[in-house]
């Protein structure tokens, strides 16, 4: 009963959805003046460019339900001291907990938001609560983490357990992803997000993301490239392991080569274990 699932997964806007799941977890985000940032030389993940925050009061209808008129004003006052438009933001990480009542009528304040965008406007929504759970007081953290990665890496991961939509809910401009979504279009300028955290005594906020100047390199300007290589990173107990790896992956690459070269690059980076053999090939393609 209550907003507890019932299966034991928080499944966000998906149709099968029966409540939220709690969990236990800390977040911690370095914040920095964008300048200061930059005449340090540190890694900036993304840019903060506004937020607001606002409290349903006596607005209620009870503690755990929540207010849409609340949720549209600190959305909207957001966008406002972020100083852009609605229409640049091309992803949003929502509170998103897996209840029927609290799904749509966030998705319900989003839409009168968002209504007067451009037709062909989309935007990509989802929620970390799916792989995770409800992480209490520390779930807003987490979601403006995540959506910093998102913007970072140019990358929307998919939802967990999403397959189908609620049908209960009017989703409009919106679309959760369900598979990774590389490189997400952009008309012009930078691309943002938006990140929700909506309080269960009555709290909400909303903060306006964007990329970074550093991860600003559109798909256009990499094909327009002259130097398209990629590092194929390798490591190994010893040489002759570095050497037996590196022929496995070229028997690999000859049986597959329509593979995607950034993604082994990236894979292998990922994976590796820094061993302390090592070597590197530089790569244009996969023959």
């Amino acid at each position: 009963g209550s907003h507890m699932s019932k299966s034991g997964n928080c499944k966000p806007f998906e149709a099968a959805s029966d409540g939220t799941v709690f969990g236990n977890g800390a977040g911690v985000v370095i914040l920095k003046r964008f300048q200061d940032a930059l005449r340090d030389r540190d890694h900036v993940y993304s840019i903060l460019k506004g937020s607001a925050v606002n409290n349903d009061g006596n607005d209620k209808i009870s503690y755990t339900a929540p207010s849409i008129d609340h949720q549209i004003s600190v959305i909207r006052q957001a966008i406002k001291n972020a100083n852009v438009t609605p229409d640049t933001v091309g992803y949003i990480e929502t509170h998103g907990t897996g209840t029927k009542l609290g799904d749509a009528i966030e998705i319900a304040a989003l839409r009168e938001v968002y209504k007067d965008n451009k037709v062909n406007y989309k935007c990509a929504i989802g929620s970390i609560k799916a792989n995770i759970g409800h992480l209490d007081v520390a779930s807003g953290v987490i979601g403006l983490c995540k959506t910093a990665l998102v913007l970072e890496r140019c990358e929307i991961p998919p939802s967990k357990y999403f397959v189908h939509p609620n049908p209960e809910i009017d989703f409009g401009p919106f679309y959760v992803t369900n598979k990774l979504q590389v490189q997400w279009p952009v008309e012009n300028g930078p691309r943002r997000a938006g990140v929700s955290s909506f309080g269960i005594g009555g709290t909400n906020v909303h903060i306006i993301l964007e990329q970074s100047e550093e991860n600003q390199k559109t798909e256009e300007q990499e094909a327009a490239s002259d130097e398209n290589l990629h590092i194929i990173s390798l490591s190994g107990a010893s040489a002759a392991s570095v050497i037996a790896y590196r022929k496995k992956l070229l028997e690999f690459l000859k049986y597959h080569t329509d593979i995607n070269l950034k993604d082994i690059a990236y894979t292998l980076r990922r994976r590796e274990h820094k061993l302390g053999y090592r070597n590197c090939l530089v790569c244009a393609t996969v023959k």
